[in-house]
């Protein structure tokens, strides 16, 4: 039998957002890390684009913005499968 905290990790494991440009990025935890440290390190080379995987395995060109978008996207959507599965 699956422990609510086993199908909240398999349901964020799976986890995609769409962000307003229309790109799709996974949004697992380690997607999130990955996220977040592409943003610091945005910052710190004062760069406003990277290249990124999409969830479907396509390449493209990010913005600092959209990638805090997706990251924002990710967390909230962590968040509500984390309360509703209980």
């Amino acid at each position: 039998m699956t422990t609510a905290k086993e199908y909240r990790l398999l349901a964020i494991s799976k986890t995609t957002v769409m962000t307003a440009n229309g790109n799709v990025f996974d949004a697992d935890e380690e997607s999130q890390n990955r996220m977040a440290r592409a943003i610091i390190s945005m910052q710190l080379a004062q760069v406003n684009e990277t290249n990124w995987i999409l969830a479907n395995n396509t390449p493209t060109v990010v913005t600092m913005t959209e990638l805090g978008e997706a990251l924002k996207l990710a967390g909230q959507e962590q968040t509500r499968i984390w309360t509703t599965y209980r």
